[in-house]
């Protein structure tokens, strides 16, 4: 997520350096391209992807195992995927021919899209996780739990709770 904010920082940095340095609002529209792509590729997905690799698991359900169950497989190349990614978007920022700056952004899409089956493989590890603790998940959703008030009285209780002694 650091690497996302210094894209979107250095792409309102480059925006702001255009409406400073240019003389007319042609120049200024004409130089777009590399914010827009720089928000669009190296802001936005990685956003987006960090958020998801956390929340997923976490809104699957199954507690904290299943998370942690997740994790792994979400995390799984975590440092290679960021060097990769950000070193291609900062390869495809040189002023270089178009030839050149198409290799490392094949490679970035492709880190990227791995991404997306690592998420799945967390997701079914979540779920194996949460499959096998179906005695404290079915406890919880029973809601085995007494609830008492101020007083100390017993102010509500869910009907295996009532059964207990």
């Amino acid at each position: 997520m650091a690497a996302a904010l210094i894209w979107a920082l250095s792409a309102i940095g480059w925006i702001a350096g255009n409406l400073v340095l240019q003389d007319n609002w042609a120049d200024i529209g004409d130089a777009y391209g590399h914010p827009a792509a720089v928000l669009a590729a190296g802001f936005a997905p990685q956003v987006l992807l960090g958020a998801m690799s956390y929340l997923v698991p976490s809104v699957i359900g199954g507690g904290p195992a299943a998370v942690r169950a997740a994790g792994p497989w979400v995390d799984k190349w975590a440092v290679c995927r960021l060097v990769t990614i950000n070193g291609g978007l900062a390869l495809t920022l040189l002023p270089t021919p178009p030839a050149v700056r198409a290799l490392p952004a094949g490679v970035v899409v492709a880190a990227y899209g791995l991404a997306l089956p690592l998420l799945g493989l967390g997701i079914r590890a979540s779920l194996r996780a949460r499959r096998e603790r179906p005695d404290r998940l079915a406890a919880h959703r029973c809601g085995t739990r007494r609830i008492v008030g101020r007083s100390g009285r017993l102010v509500s209780s869910s009907p295996a709770a009532a059964r207990s002694p």
